[in-house]
């Protein structure tokens, strides 16, 4: 009979494989967890003293770490208007995106004679979130201000 028993561990994860030759236990009985705990293990010194019902052979076998992907990054980008004052998209790219004044007002000036101007890259969930936070509070001060997301 083979066991497996999953042992919490960082990456990569090991498993242990116990293997009861000859008498068969159950999984559940005492008498199996006490071979098991009381590490009677197959070694050179003590292989001719165990008999071969309490024998318990445990191996260790180790699977490769998983390979995370980086997540796909997007732009955030803001779109110029005839109607939003520009101290508000300073203010919308201090207060949102966390920029210094200087670099803020650099990008308003992006905007207002490009047509848009790039706030950040971020992953998606947090581009539709800012995105979104833009759009409320534009509506809040009643700005036609429009912003959007595109992958990079």
């Amino acid at each position: 009979m083979v066991y497996f028993f999953k042992k919490k561990l960082t990456w990569p994860r090991v498993f242990v494989r116990v293997k009861m030759k000859q008498k068969k236990k159950d999984w559940y009985s005492k008498e199996f967890f006490g071979l098991l705990f009381n590490n009677r293990c197959e070694t050179d010194n003590n292989r001719n003293n165990t008999d071969a019902d309490e024998f318990v052979d445990i191996r260790l076998k180790e699977y490769p770490a998983i390979k995370l992907k980086t997540p796909r990054m997007y732009r955030v980008i803001l779109h110029n208007d005839d109607y939003t004052s520009m101290d508000f998209v300073v203010e919308i790219l201090v207060t949102v995106f966390d920029k210094p004044p200087a670099q803020a007002t650099f990008i308003m000036l992006d905007v207002h004679k490009k047509g848009k101007g790039v706030c950040g890259v971020f992953i998606r969930d947090i581009a539709v979130t800012k995105a979104n936070q833009v759009h409320q509070l534009a509506k809040e001060n009643q700005f036609p201000l429009r912003c959007s997301y595109e992958e990079v």
